[in-house]
């Protein structure tokens, strides 16, 4: 994810400090003195998902699966996941566009 002062982020990492209850305004992990709220929408990395797409050499566990490995990004949850989240993935309904392919090594 791309912050307003255009740093990055990984979504995990921003939905963490979106979800801490003891803070209204944000600050970016490279320097704390750029701040945003929690409420703000913010871009995804196409580029990343670019280079992920082209690198052989990945190897992320899903967070729900953790015996799998990631197999997709979803464009709509900016997420990653495995195959068996991809099936279950409520937000697409299988749209086959939703969802893009990351390579494994």
């Amino acid at each position: 994810m791309i912050l307003p002062c255009g740093h990055k982020i990984c979504k995990q990492c921003l939905d963490m400090k979106k979800n801490s209850k003891n803070v209204n305004d944000l600050s970016c992990p490279r320097n704390q003195q750029h701040t945003f709220t929690k409420g703000q929408e913010f871009r995804v990395d196409l580029d990343v998902l670019d280079y992920l797409e082209k690198n052989d050499f990945i190897n992320i566990k899903c967070d729900i699966h953790q015996m799998n490995l990631i197999d997709q990004y979803c464009v709509k949850t900016s997420k990653f996941l495995c195959k068996d989240c991809t099936l279950d993935c409520k937000q697409c309904k299988n749209q086959p566009s939703c969802h893009i392919k990351v390579q494994q090594s």
